[in-house]
């Protein structure tokens, strides 16, 4: 079969589909430095004091860090998101993020309180020590055992002691309790314990049961919203090349907050996004090379309004956004005043600052057995082919942003962000849906 180079290159263009004699050439980079900004809610609420989970932090009093691959745990660790994750059925699971690796499950087994009590119960069905008597507080009934056939005559007197069921004689054995404690002396350091038979069928239960509480927490939207973030960036920074001249910023802000602000506000300059960013980044043209809003635009009314929105923004910092485009807008499936609002947008004088890409990029394989086994339980993330959903997922502007920085890299000053940067290898796996 001839390979299809389609399937797995991307060609980037930021010109929402217009004619190609049309291009607003404005997005030249002309500047020796590149900034690149990734906006999104990098604490998961949790910066400002508002409870994990929430929608993000103000505008007013959102962070800003310079990322690059050597300082990305540390920035990650003073950021420490956390979550307050609604599991159902009264279950609340609380996760802190202090490295990237507190997103495996096994490092979610250890560290997150909700998972104590079945990670105890598991340690102690695997220790033959404690297993009879866990067993026996989880009234799991033993296993009936053969009754034990009698001695042959001759046979050994060994057997025949080990197989009775008390160590009493008929009647009046004070002379046979004495030789039976002797002998049980003598051979206590020769027996060996056999494993219960229920030994391993118990363990796998627990597996099971910490199994599906793990899913509940892996594929909670909340979780994989802050896990697809900050693995994207991650990505990001490895793929990179850093420096003085190419310079990585994440802003930590969430969809809300800038909604509310771009809604609120009578004109792009007087949002707090664009106070924001033009502090971090000043220039006489504008200090940005490209800008990702690290959310996901569908194709309602509102939705589309924020773009427009956001599209001015950029256009007063001279900067571009890319951010991730529900199929929706790429297939036209938008009712009548979706369909006039996505028009308007295309058809206005910012729209050359806004850059929309899909389909979804594939962060990471599922957990299990043949792609990235746990350690501390038997674990297979997805329960059937099916689990689309339950894939960890990356926003695609992101990825565009990559090849951006390296368009920069390898072309400097001069770099038409506006137009097709190249042909690169996709990450991974795209989302066919």
């Amino acid at each position: 079969m001839a390979y299809d180079r389609s399937s797995s290159e991307v060609n980037l263009d930021l010109d929402l589909g217009r004619d190609p004699s049309a291009r607003d050439e404005s997005h030249r980079v002309d500047d020796a430095t590149f900034r690149l900004a990734v906006c999104g809610d990098f604490s998961a609420g949790s910066a400002a004091g508002s409870p994990p989970g929430a929608s993000g932090v103000t505008l007013g009093s959102a962070r800003a860090w310079r990322v690059d691959r050597d300082d990305f745990d540390d920035v990650l660790a003073r950021v420490s998101p956390s979550l307050h994750l609604d599991l159902g059925s009264g279950v609340v699971a609380d996760v802190q993020i202090r490295e990237l690796d507190d997103f495996h499950p096994d490092r979610l087994l250890e560290r997150v309180p909700q998972f104590a009590r079945l990670r105890e119960v598991r340690e102690r069905l695997v220790d033959p020590a404690t297993f009879r008597r866990t067993a026996a507080e989880l009234s799991v009934p033993r296993a009936p055992t053969k009754a034990r056939p009698a001695a042959p005559l001759g046979g050994s007197l060994l057997d025949s002691i080990v197989g009775m069921e008390t160590p009493q004689a008929a009647a009046g054995g004070g002379a046979d309790e004495a030789l039976y404690d002797f002998i049980q002396r003598a051979m206590a350091p020769h027996l060996v314990d056999r494993p219960d038979p229920r030994q391993g069928e118990m363990i796998a239960q627990a597996d099971a049961s910490i199994a599906s509480v793990m899913r509940l927490v892996l594929h909670h939207p909340q979780f994989q919203a802050l896990e697809s973030l900050w693995r994207g960036m991650y990505r990001l920074v490895r793929e990179v090349d850093t420096s003085e001249r190419l310079q990585v910023y994440l802003v930590d802000v969430g969809r809300d907050a800038v909604l509310t602000d771009l809604t609120t506000a009578a004109n792009a300059r007087q949002t707090q996004l664009y106070d924001r960013l033009a502090t971090l980044a000043p220039g006489e043209h504008g200090g940005w090379g490209v800008l990702v809003a690290h959310y996901s635009f569908g194709g309602s009314t509102d939705d589309i309004a924020m773009l427009d929105r956001l599209a001015e923004v950029g256009a007063a910092l001279n900067a571009p956004w890319l951010a991730e485009a529900h199929p929706d807008l790429a297939l036209g499936s938008l009712g009548d005043e979706a369909a006039a609002a996505w028009a308007h947008l295309r058809s206005g004088p910012a729209a050359g600052h806004l850059g929309l890409a899909l389909p979804r990029v594939l962060l990471r394989l599922p957990y299990g057995k043949e792609t990235d086994a746990c350690e501390r339980f038997n674990f297979e993330e997805l329960e059937n082919a099916d689990s689309h959903n339950s894939y960890l997922w990356g926003n695609p502007a992101l990825f565009c942003a990559t090849l951006l920085a390296q368009g920069f890299s390898e072309r400097g000053s001069g770099l038409a962000v506006g137009g097709v940067v190249g042909n690169r290898r996709a990450p991974v796996a795209p989302d066919a849906s």
